[in-house]
């Protein structure tokens, strides 16, 4: 291996290890960050009760997935945990009923806007 190639292998191994040296954050820092923000849901239905009457057969809900742009603000309170706070555009979603017994009655769960 000639000069220079060592020199540039010793070079990129310093440059990957730049980033761990300079991420370390101490108590009383502001750290700020722009990603995107995603609601993720884990839904689980039941069959849908509804008053009086006992559970529909082959009724259930899903609520659909979103993402959308997001900022964190982070308050490092001693040198490891921080408090976060996450800003973001609304996230909107759909709740989604599946039911040939409830038909006809419209948008159960509309979307605020």
């Amino acid at each position: 291996m000639n000069k220079s190639t060592s020199l540039i292998i010793i070079s990129t191994l310093l440059l990957m290890a730049l980033p761990l040296i300079s991420h370390s954050h101490e108590q009383g820092d502001w750290i700020v960050r722009t990603g995107v923000a995603v609601v993720e849901t884990d839904e689980s239905s039941r069959p849908i009760s509804v008053g009086a009457i006992s559970d529909l057969p082959g009724s259930g809900a899903r609520v659909t997935n979103n993402t959308q742009f997001g900022i964190t603000a982070t308050y490092m309170l001693t040198d490891k945990p921080g408090m976060k706070l996450l800003v973001s555009t609304p996230f909107e979603y759909d709740v989604i009923v599946k039911s040939n017994a409830l038909t006809g009655f419209g948008t159960i769960f509309p979307r605020h806007k």
